[in-house]
């Protein structure tokens, strides 16, 4: 554009400057013309061919200037087409640009909801996969609870039954060992019975022997009372030998009582058993002297 305008304005100068030359032209032949009439007639022709020759040359000038300026308005007319053609391949460049940028921006625009239902698929997906996982993880607790629980009640079952039979056992054996203490129990009385009566047996045969050597170192004082008695307590040692006599309760009659006393100690050492069990019972005794017999 800019030069468009700089040819333009030498275009203009330049016809300035040839219309000024034919001005400057036309003056010099008017400027000939005048002293032709006034000045002598005798060189008439001459001024004619010179005049005639300007006339030519301003002509020729002039058809310079005007195709000159034709050439210029050419010119003019080419750089208007020109740049009509270079404004008119802008306008379909811009047209072509700006159908690419809709088709670019559609693009563009397909391709960011493209990615936008892609997001939008991705995200679903992944909270569906973690709605899964949520769910099979829920479902493996659940399992494992549920695993838990039936191994503690098989543990609880089974430790209800080991102490239903260790308590059953216990309750067996303490029923074997009530069972055997009662068979022991019963069958110590019977040994205790058959014991005892063993025992008193065993008394009462060297109680007898006791009471006859006894007798027969007793000499009973003439004229005694026969409904009177003695109790005496005797201590004895193992062996039989009296270690002391004790009156415990006088007849009243003191020669009785001394008869009494030296029969007990002529008689030692009294018989007596070997088994100190049944010796125990013979360390001390009481006898009851009656003027008609010992009693035990």
């Amino acid at each position: 554009m800019k030069q468009e305008k700089e040819h333009l304005r030498k275009s203009i100068v330049l016809t300035l400057v040839l219309y000024g030359a034919v001005a400057v032209l036309l003056g010099v032949s008017l400027h000939f013309r005048t002293p032709s009439v006034t000045v002598a007639t005798s060189q008439p022709v001459s001024i004619v061919k010179a005049v005639t020759v300007n006339q030519s040359q301003v002509q020729e000038e002039m058809h310079k200037i005007q195709e000159q300026r034709q050439e210029q308005q050419r010119k003019e007319q080419a750089h208007q087409q020109y740049l009509k053609h270079l404004a008119q391949q802008a306008r379909q460049q811009r047209v072509r640009e700006q159908k690419q940028m809709a088709i670019l921006k559609t693009q563009q625009m397909k391709l960011a909801k493209q990615e936008k239902m892609e997001a939008i698929r991705a995200h679903q997906k992944l909270m569906d996969l973690q709605k899964q996982q949520k769910a099979e993880q829920q479902k493996l607790a659940a399992m494992h609870a549920r695993a838990e629980q039936q191994k503690q009640a098989a543990l609880k079952k089974q430790a209800d039954e080991a102490k239903a039979k260790v308590l059953a056992q216990k309750k067996q054996q303490l029923a074997a060992e009530k069972a055997l203490e009662q068979q022991i129990n019963g069958e110590q009385s019977r040994l205790n019975a058959a014991r005892n009566q063993e025992l008193m047996s065993e008394m009462a045969k060297y109680k007898a022997l006791i009471l006859n050597a006894i007798g027969q170192q007793w000499i009973m004082p003439k004229n005694t009372d026969k409904n009177l008695s003695t109790e005496l307590s005797i201590r004895l040692a193992p062996g039989g030998t009296v270690l002391d006599v004790s009156l415990l309760r006088s007849s009243g009659n003191a020669v009785l009582d001394r008869s009494v006393i030296t029969a007990v100690r002529k008689a030692s050492p009294l018989p007596v058993p070997r088994d100190p069990t049944v010796f125990n019972q013979f360390r001390e005794l009481h006898l009851v002297v009656r003027p008609e017999g010992l009693l035990g």
